[in-house]
């Protein structure tokens, strides 16, 4: 009979290629959450390739967006997103979906971070109802330490220059949606 002489290699890291590829959502969260129960208990590093960015979203501390085999962008997940000029930032929290823009309206994305404790949000909004705009749809997520926001406002036609120059002067990175 063979006996092992020392216990068991524990791993540094747990490399998860794809793990919730093609699975439904409940499946989906089974394994993400038995992913992040096993890097708590057993303190392994966990590389996960994917190319949903809700698991980035959920699971990751740190992503690395990868094209053409080179890294293009690369940091803490809450970092990047505070980033509202990142395309890996508008991946991981995209932008609110918006079905039809009303005739004589131009439809702005807005995005904005703040930090818990801040009043950032409530002070956009009343900026955005000062200007006379709709909020039509947003989100907002909070992922590590950033809050970030993504909102689509409806303004009149006329009044969308304005309400762009307004809102970039305030900080907020706005820009017309393409109908």
């Amino acid at each position: 009979m063979w006996k092992r002489k020392r216990p068991p290699a524990r791993p540094a890291v747990l490399l998860c290629d794809e793990p919730t590829s093609a699975l439904d959502t409940v499946t989906t969260q089974q394994i993400l959450d038995l992913i992040k129960d096993v890097r708590e208990k057993t303190g392994v590093t966990v590389v996960i390739i994917t190319h949903e960015m809700a698991v980035v979203r959920e699971t990751c501390d740190a992503v690395t967006l990868l094209s053409d085999g080179k890294i293009v962008q690369s940091g803490r997940v809450d970092e990047i997103v505070a980033d509202t000029n990142s395309s890996l930032s508008h991946a991981i929290v995209p932008k609110p979906r918006v079905d039809e823009i009303q005739p004589g309206k131009a439809l702005i994305d807005i995005s904005f971070t703040s930090e818990p404790g801040e009043p950032a949000s409530s002070q956009v909004l009343a900026l955005v109802a000062e200007l006379g705009a709709d909020v039509t749809a947003g989100t907002f997520e909070t992922i590590g330490a950033a809050q970030i926001a993504r909102l689509a406002l409806s303004v009149d036609e006329a009044e969308r220059e304005r309400t762009l120059a307004v809102l970039r002067a305030e900080g907020i990175t706005a820009g017309e949606r393409a109908a």
